[in-house]
């Protein structure tokens, strides 16, 4: 399994609507249709919506903070970019 792209949302959108994560052969097919963008789009307006919500609470924000850096950093880690820096190092 490894992140991968898919049809019009690329590999962070698609990573962001909790898709491209299965193994190639196993992708539900209502991942390839407009849904699936529409979906994405839904989930990331109900995510901001709960982020600003909970940066307005201090206590929340080093877990807010943690959360984003726990999805942000692999995410990018499955780009192109960071395919190449993880064989550099």
């Amino acid at each position: 399994f490894a992140a991968r792209a898919e049809p019009g949302l690329g590999t962070l959108g698609s990573l962001a609507g909790l898709g491209g994560i299965w193994n190639a052969s196993a992708v539900p097919a209502s991942r390839t249709t407009l849904w699936a963008l529409v979906g994405t789009v839904v989930l990331l307006a109900v995510v901001a919506c709960g982020a600003r919500k909970a940066w307005s609470v201090a206590a929340a924000r080093p877990l807010l903070v943690l959360a984003v850096v726990a999805v942000v950093v692999p995410a990018l880690l499955a780009t192109d970019a960071g395919s190449a820096f993880l064989d550099w190092l």
